[in-house]
């Protein structure tokens, strides 16, 4: 091998290095740009099947990768906040929206096999995204920068591709060895095999596109080419199979989905263009003329749109097959998490805000805990201690699962927003915890006194109750300022601060009265005390939940 087709094949395996560094580029700097964006589409995801369809198309057009998408549903799915059906429409549109990757890697072959002049403009945008990355001062203009940059190296990347494969055109060698490979079936499992390995489609189908546009001819050409991309497509399924692992049963299922949409279209193809081997030379090439990096482009398309009209009626099917699959098993955990699981870190918005919603899981279980104690207390009937345990025990793993859910999350690149709710949540979830650890301490004394026989005044139950009700008020306003991500009754929580501070200081002020007056048994006025005081910190904690922003 002279050195001039070694210095090709590092050129083409540079290029290839490049395309997949600025495909992550485009599509992590778009996932943060339209962060918002993205969790309002897959969060009002509906009954209406098209929708689904679109939402999938629009959300992996944006981040350029289907199997991203398919492992983001999966997660979703896992963590009970989709439906498969659902899921099965969006899986369906994100086979179409990965076709934008193909259509960009043929612009530079438009005009036949003659550079674009818009292709050189988009490698200028390399330089000029780079720059305002620099020179930007704030978070959303750098990654629109950044996206920029991303952009114009994809076609950077494909110009390296198209200039290492020009040996290609006129070397008998390789001209022989990509023309030996002949069977459909064996093309198919290429690109299947291939994609697999680097599990991107777009990559292979760039390549490809890249090598037909420089006119090298594979197989036995026609046909040939496009066994290729039926391949490509199967071989995507690789990351959304693997991100099924250790998932649960529908978890499974999603992903068994994606994959057996891409078998049946590709089946259906392959049996189509065996009984067609005409179809690339009449067909293709009287629609798109001689241009074939844009006819494999095409074609690209037209499998992904045709595969989903032709299995869109049957989505409920494709669902019952996966149940028949993947059997349900029953539940170890005394505990599950509802909304977050890892395999949503990819697209860290949408993580960020299941993180929140299973926070408010939190929220509610700690008003429970601290409501049941504090009746308790009152009716001195200690019956709800196991429960005040068993949700303490919930509160501590979904505080473990969640602080690890947040530590992994904080590697990921999140935008201004994300990155302070983050930071907020590893304090909030800490206060919440610590008022039901209060409610565990207020069980325990209650059931000290249950069983030394001790008794409260009606005085002190007054007492208890009304700081309670103040407490329990600035729990509603925080709840609502929380679900709504505000702080628009920060003004009301901190008054209601202010009041059971007032209470505390007046009620153990009564409470040393009476004691003077021997109207006390110092052994219940401790366990008073203590409740008083621990009622207190529980309001502390609350205001310093209100404190923190979203």
């Amino acid at each position: 091998m002279d050195y001039q087709v070694l210095s090709n094949i590092i050129l083409l395996f540079a290029g290839m290095g490049i395309f997949m560094v600025a495909i992550h580029m485009t599509s992590e700097s778009m996932e943060k740009i339209s962060s918002s964006k993205l969790r309002h589409m897959l969060n009002k995801v509906s009954g209406n099947k098209l929708a689904g369809v679109g939402i999938g198309a629009g959300v992996t057009a944006l981040i350029q990768s289907s199997s991203a998408t398919t492992v983001m549903v999966v997660g979703m799915v896992n963590a009970g906040i989709m439906t498969l059906i659902q899921a099965t429409y969006i899986i369906m549109g994100a086979n179409i929206g990965t076709t934008i990757t193909g259509v960009l890697s043929a612009l530079p072959t438009l005009n036949s096999g003659e550079s674009f002049p818009v292709t050189d403009l988009f490698m200028v945008l390399s330089f000029a995204g780079v720059i305002i990355s620099i020179i930007a001062k704030t978070d959303k203009i750098k990654t629109w920068g950044t996206f920029l940059a991303g952009l114009g190296t994809i076609f950077v990347a494909l110009k390296c591709m198209s200039i290492s494969m020009e040996f290609m055109q006129t070397d008998p060698t390789f001209q022989e060895l990509i023309k030996s490979v002949t069977n459909p079936i064996l093309l198919l499992v290429i690109g299947a095999l291939f994609t697999g390995l680097v599990q991107s489609s777009a990559i292979v189908a760039g390549i490809v596109i890249t090598m037909v546009g420089q006119g090298i001819q594979i197989g036995a050409g026609g046909n040939a080419v496009l066994f290729i991309i039926l391949g490509t497509n199967i071989g995507t399924c690789v990351t959304a199979m693997l991100a099924g692992i250790g998932s649960s049963p529908n978890g499974k299922r999603a992903s068994f989905i994606h994959l057996l949409f891409n078998v049946i279209g590709s089946i259906i193809f392959t049996v189509f263009l065996l009984l067609y081997p005409g179809f690339y030379d009449r067909v293709m090439v009287g629609l798109f003329g001689d241009n074939h990096g844009l006819i494999v482009a095409a074609f690209h398309v037209m499998f992904n749109v045709i595969s989903t009209v032709i299995m869109f009626p049957f989505a409920k099917y494709l669902v019952s097959i996966s149940k028949l699959v993947f059997k349900d098993k029953k539940q170890k955990s005394r505990f599950v998490l509802q909304y977050i699981d890892d395999r949503i870190l990819a697209t860290p918005s949408i993580a960020v805000e299941q993180l929140l919603k299973e926070t408010e899981r939190i929220a509610v279980l700690t008003r429970q805990s601290l409501s049941l104690s504090v009746e308790s207390f009152l009716k001195l009937d200690s019956s709800k201690s196991q429960k005040v345990k068993d949700i303490q025990e919930e509160v501590n793993f979904l505080v473990e699962e969640i602080t690890r859910f947040l530590i992994k999350l904080s590697g990921y690149d999140l935008s201004g927003r994300d990155e302070r709710v983050v930071s907020n949540l590893h304090y909030i979830i800490s206060d919440f915890e610590r008022i039901a650890d209060l409610s565990s301490n207020i069980m325990r004394y209650t059931s000290n006194a249950e069983s030394k026989n001790l008794a409260f005044s009606d005085a002190i139950s007054a007492e208890i109750k009304d700081m309670f009700e103040a407490i329990d008020s600035m729990y509603g306003y925080t709840m609502d300022d929380f679900i709504k991500r505000s702080n628009e009754h920060k003004r009301e929580i901190d008054a209601l601060e202010d009041e059971v501070d007032e209470l505390r200081s007046r009620n153990l002020e009564n409470h040393y009265q009476r004691m003077n007056k021997g109207e006390c048994n110092p052994e219940s006025g401790g366990i008073y005390v203590n409740t008083v005081n621990n009622l207190e910190r529980a309001a502390d904690h609350l205001k310093f939940i209100s404190q923190k922003e979203f």
